[in-house]
């Protein structure tokens, strides 16, 4: 009964903020069309890259550690404050002297990114920390909530297009970042009654999750990779065509492969909402999450998520151009591959959430290095034959061995 209400809690939530999300990614890609959302989306991919770097993983230690009570609240939220400011000013600068990380020119570009990087590292620290205290439904409101004025400003935008001068909506959607991360901060800060503490106090909270925090960035780094890799591999094809036969790269083809991944995360937010809630419970010991459970879990996932994408399959071909726009008739050939890789990535999310929580990150590290390996390897062998087609086929194969290889694990471990 305990694992039902946690998981009702941060469904509605959870519902709320993949449609806000949905809205932002449909209304940008409305406005700017398949090529010029592509580029815009294959800059925020450049700085997620930058945000993970930047975090070194700390919120999983922190969320680990205090589900465990190793560690207070006041030191996990002080260390997260101090080092997303910290770090946000220092990686803002450093990006301002690298050249493609961002795909526009703006005397502003400090503040964009500093911004995005702070917003994130706030709410991905104390997103861990809510779910350490077994809390799901803020860390999915509060960006829900403030996602609402970046889909308002679109909208206005949509039906009066000469008016932004290209800088008005990069400083409502990258401050929409750091507003969600402000206003989660504030809430837990005032709940928990967190104070400052000392420099000396902070050495010791990093000491006691640094161990946990780097395994799980190198768990974290190979699986952003796993899931982000053929974004690059694309755009480099975008910019070199001159050995691809048949299939040519273009800049509209990466603007659809981009808005198909991100539907995909449109059938994983069940997937997210349970493994938010499977990991502090596995940490913490709690009996709300036995195999048993975990299997269950997996089963009906996997069934709910079949009957959503038979319908998208059934419907897609009319309703993608629909809702993104003329320039985006590549998604749905695009979106039938990548199908198993969806029910893939759906029990993934599951299982890696269910290790991680009981400390054995090594498994979701393996696992991703074989996927990551597999997806590269396909992705050059498939996508001058096939565009972006082929980078899908490839997405499908590297997670169905994910999978494969967690699930093995799983049954090992308990003996099924």
């Amino acid at each position: 009964m305990k694992l039902k209400a946690y998981l009702l809690s941060g469904f509605f939530a959870k519902v709320g903020f993949t449609l806000t999300l949905f809205l932002v990614n449909m209304l940008i890609a409305r406005v700017m069309g398949a090529a010029g959302s592509g580029s815009f989306f294959f800059t925020i991919n450049n700085l997620s890259v930058v945000v993970l770097l930047a975090s070194l993983s700390l919120e999983s230690g922190l969320s680990y550690h205090l589900s465990k009570k190793n560690i207070t609240e006041e030191g996990a939220a002080n260390l997260s404050v101090a080092w997303s400011f910290g770090f946000s000013l220092l990686t803002a600068v450093a990006i301002l002297f690298i050249p493609g990380i961002l795909s526009w020119e703006s005397e502003n570009n400090f503040w964009f990114a500093f911004m995005f990087i702070a917003g994130n590292l706030l709410i991905g620290f104390y997103s861990g920390l809510f779910y350490a205290k077994k809390e799901f439904v803020l860390p999915l409101l509060i960006p829900a909530i403030t996602n609402l004025p970046v889909i308002f400003y679109l909208t206005w935008l949509l039906f009066n297009p000469s008016v932004d001068d290209g800088s008005t909506g990069l400083w409502i959607y990258f401050g929409s970042y750091l507003l969600g991360g402000i206003v989660m901060m504030g809430k837990f800060n005032s709940k928990y009654q967190v104070g400052f503490i000392s420099q000396i106090s902070l050495r010791k909270v990093l000491k006691a999750i640094i161990k946990y925090s780097f395994t799980a960035f190198a768990a974290n780094l190979i699986a952003f990779l796993v899931f982000r890799v053929d974004y690059w591999i694309l755009e480099y094809y975008t910019r070199d065509s001159s050995f691809l036969l048949p299939q040519t790269i273009t800049g509209n083809a990466l603007g659809n492969y981009i808005q198909v991944a991100k539907l995909v995360q449109l059938f994983l937010f069940a997937p997210a909402v349970i493994a938010t809630v499977i990991f502090p419970l596995t940490a913490s010991g709690d009996e709300a999450s036995t195999p048993a459970d975990i299997r269950k879990i997996l089963l009906r996932l996997t069934g709910i998520n079949l009957l959503l994408i038979l319908v998208a399959a059934c419907a897609g071909y009319w309703l993608f151009p629909f809702f993104y726009g003329e320039g985006f008739n590549l998604m749905y050939l695009c979106f039938l591959y990548l199908i198993p890789g969806v029910l893939a990535i759906t029990c993934v999310r599951v299982l890696a959430s269910y290790f991680a929580g009981l400390n054995k990150v090594s498994y979701n590290i393996i696992g991703g290095i074989l996927a990551l390996s597999l997806i590269i390897a396909l992705n050059f062998l498939l996508i001058p034959r096939m565009g972006i087609n082929g980078a899908a086929i490839a997405d499908s194969a590297g997670y169905a061995a994910y999978f494969f290889f967690l699930y093995h694990q799983f049954k090992k471990k308990n003996k099924a």
